[in-house]
């Protein structure tokens, strides 16, 4: 791989990859906690790569090298239509006057994408139900 040359001048060859998009502000250090960090490394110090992500506050997901351009395609494809999706809607409300079109759609952005995620990671989860209840909850129209 592109590390070959250093492997062989004895450095340790792994990757460790927080999937956030980093600001230089301190929300970053919010963000790593409660997010993944990709990492990759040979068997032997695959415990260091899943240990510095853990030092970054990241939960470590072992990507075999053979899968990281799936990954990196899986997280630009994230980014860039994240991104996207959002300049083509301020700019249309922007079009028709709003003035802060960003602040606008934030809520309604955030959450659609935690919507989404939710149903990824529960598919059980059907999404809000008639009234904006969720299915579970206890306290919601008919609770005893």
């Amino acid at each position: 791989g592109i590390l070959q040359p250093a492997v062989e001048q004895g450095v340790i060859p792994l990757a460790v990859h927080p999937a956030i998009t980093f600001t230089g502000a301190s929300i970053d250090l919010r963000q790593l906690q409660a997010g993944y960090a990709a990492v990759t490394a040979p068997p032997a110090v695959l415990p260091i790569a899943q240990a510095l992500a853990v030092e970054l506050g990241c939960e470590p997901v072992v990507v075999a090298e053979a899968d990281r351009a799936a990954y990196a395609e899986a997280i630009e494809t994230a980014t860039a239509f994240s991104r996207a999706v959002v300049q083509q809607s301020t700019s249309l409300l922007r079009g028709i006057g709003f003035d802060n079109p960003g602040g606008y759609l934030s809520a309604l952005v955030r959450s659609s994408v935690d919507h989404a995620l939710m149903l990824e990671t529960n598919p059980d989860w059907d999404g809000i139900v008639h009234g904006g209840v969720l299915p579970e909850d206890p306290d919601g129209p008919g609770a005893a």
